[in-house]
């Protein structure tokens, strides 16, 4: 990646060490990463940064709306990030 532009990475996780560690290794990947705890702020940074190349989502997130709910607003009809590709994770271990 070099000669080209960075690729661009919004990681939504509300996991401040899990930010800590992603963020490292996508960045000494040669990526170029914003990151958000909430919906809301995932949402205020796809306004704000010109091109989005992929979303790392956790499910759970701060405030009242999870990563799904992100993930439904994303595709809605007519948005202008409905083609981003989503990865969706988690990182909890209960049954539910």
């Amino acid at each position: 990646m070099k000669n080209s532009k960075p690729k661009t990475i919004l990681l939504v996780e509300d996991e401040e060490s899990l930010i800590k560690i992603i963020k490292k290794k996508l960045e000494d990947d040669g990526f170029q990463v914003f990151n958000a705890r909430s919906v809301k702020e995932a949402l205020s940074c796809l306004k704000k940064i010109k091109k989005v190349d992929v979303v790392w989502l956790d499910h759970y997130l701060l405030g009242k709306e999870n990563g799904l709910d992100l993930l439904v607003k994303m595709r809605k009809k007519g948005s202008s990030w409905k083609k981003i590709p989503v990865f969706l994770v988690s990182n909890t271990a209960s049954a539910d």
